[in-house]
């Protein structure tokens, strides 16, 4: 399936979240409460659907989404929109409306750290880091109001003991590591999506589970 870049872009916020959401990134967008800010050019928030039934949680913004300004916009970004279409593709047509979602990350500034020969690489957050931006995610969670999380990668888990709910979780690998291991054709990749849908199916099914209303 081709992947437009207009997929990666989107942030569809509802009516009555549209004021929230701006007074939140004026809050974030000067934060300096850890190290990561004096690297980045923006603060990365969230792309998707504001509110969303399903809520997806990366590690950290890469060099694309500093630029960008949104989450998973670069090769994971296009990877893992290839796992939500095919994931929306697979489900019912009566499951298929109720699956919104969005996509954040733990930390909202570029992750990068000084390697061995003292060039900046991606890498993941210290703990210090994850903790500094804890604030702001719980606060971009809350907006969200998730009915299910699907958590990208183990960098992600750290985010759970701070949430002050914790709807049912996914835990699946980061879309950087499998396109390291051959990308939407991997067999890693197939793996992902049938998990993805044997989870949406289990729990979207179910009457309490639904669609956020878009206004």
């Amino acid at each position: 399936m081709s992947i437009q870049q207009s997929d990666l872009t989107q942030l569809l916020i509802s009516r009555s979240s549209y004021r929230q959401f701006n007074t939140f990134t004026q809050n974030w967008e000067r934060c300096t409460a850890c190290p990561l800010s004096l690297r980045r050019t923006q603060v990365v928030h969230y792309r998707g659907r504001l509110p969303a039934t399903v809520l997806f949680i990366g590690e950290a913004p890469g060099a694309s989404e500093d630029t960008s300004g949104l989450p998973f916009t670069g090769g994971a970004g296009v990877l893992l929109q290839h796992w939500l279409s095919e994931a929306a593709i697979r489900l019912s047509r009566t499951l298929r409306p109720r699956f919104t979602w969005g996509v954040m990350n733990v930390v909202g500034c570029l992750s990068q750290h000084l390697d061995d020969e003292g060039d900046y690489v991606n890498s993941p957050p210290t703990p210090e880091e994850i903790t500094g931006c804890t604030p702001r995610t719980v606060s971009l969670y809350q907006l969200a109001r998730p009915h299910l999380l699907v958590l990208l990668g183990k960098t992600a888990e750290k985010i759970l003991p701070a949430l002050p709910e914790r709807p049912p979780a996914l835990l699946l690998p980061h879309p950087a590591f499998v396109l390291r291991r051959g990308g939407a054709r991997s067999p890693e990749s197939h793996e992902v999506v049938l998990r993805l849908v044997e989870f949406l199916t289990h729990y979207l099914r179910k009457p309490y589970y639904h669609a956020h209303d878009p206004s």
